[in-house]
């Protein structure tokens, strides 16, 4: 794991920051808070964990003059290698 997802963020307004959420089975796996400089446009990058497995989703919101603006992705992760015989 560890291995870095780069997600493109797009905005209509120009925006300050942005909060994200990674939920994974109902529970809340990562999250964070990133300062823009009244961007339009950001790059994202968050570490994979095995918390993340084997599917997740990425809630982004920020806030847009007078109302809350989100957006989420859904992220599914390729099958696992358990190379286990019984």
């Amino acid at each position: 794991m560890d291995t870095p997802i780069d997600f493109t963020i797009t905005c209509t307004e120009k925006t300050s920051f942005i909060v994200y959420y990674i939920v994974s089975k109902g529970y809340i796996v990562d999250a964070g808070y990133r300062t823009l400089n009244k961007v339009n446009n950001f790059q994202l990058q968050v570490k994979t964990t095995i918390n993340m497995l084997p599917k997740s989703t990425i809630i982004v919101a920020t806030w847009d003059k007078q109302k809350w603006a989100f957006d989420y992705m859904d992220i599914t992760f390729g099958q696992l290698r358990n190379n286990v015989s019984t």
